[in-house]
């Protein structure tokens, strides 16, 4: 999808100890993949390119940016940027922010956050979080890899009900 979804993964947080090590091994290995199973058209590159500059100007100073071919940009943003639901991925390029723990991630959390993709934490940890926390955003919270499938219920909505009427003959 190109990252067009509306739970596609845009912002990817590493929290506790830095370690530059595991996060090139991912960024690499991501790119591995994108290299081998998808092509990106030339107009997707230029659109990436373009997406890239207008959310720079948008921003004004992003930060630093890492090329891992033309299939992924990783964007390490400023230290003072934490309104991110309006920055959003596109054609491979990813925004990263490392944070010493879970309790930091509460700062980025709006009530636009949707979906939450984690690696490395069990469930009662994040459902702790949340609850602790009275997180008005994110609902849902899913294994990484598995932000687009969809289920009976969608983004806090049961989508049987909300598309479901019921009529009433008396």
């Amino acid at each position: 999808m190109n990252q067009r979804g509306c739970n596609s993964p845009h912002f990817i947080f590493w929290i506790g100890k830095k370690n530059i090590k595991i996060q090139y091994t991912f960024w690499n290995n991501l790119n591995n993949i994108v290299d081998k199973k998808f092509n990106l058209k030339e107009v997707e590159i230029i659109d990436k390119y373009l997406s890239l500059l207008q959310t720079t100007i948008k921003e004004k100073n992003l930060g630093k940016l890492t090329k891992y071919k033309n299939n992924v940009y990783v964007v390490k943003p400023d230290k003072s940027l934490y309104e991110i639901e309006n920055i959003r991925g596109l054609n491979g390029i990813f925004f990263e922010k490392n944070i010493s723990n879970l309790i930091n991630l509460k700062k980025f959390i709006t009530k636009k956050c949707q979906t939450v993709s984690y690696f490395g934490f069990n469930k009662r940890e994040l459902k702790s979080f949340i609850i602790k926390n009275n997180l008005e955003g994110i609902d849902r919270i899913v294994p990484i890899g598995n932000s687009l499938d969809i289920d009976l219920n969608w983004d806090g909505f049961d989508i049987i009900k909300s598309l479901s009427r019921i009529i009433s003959i008396k």
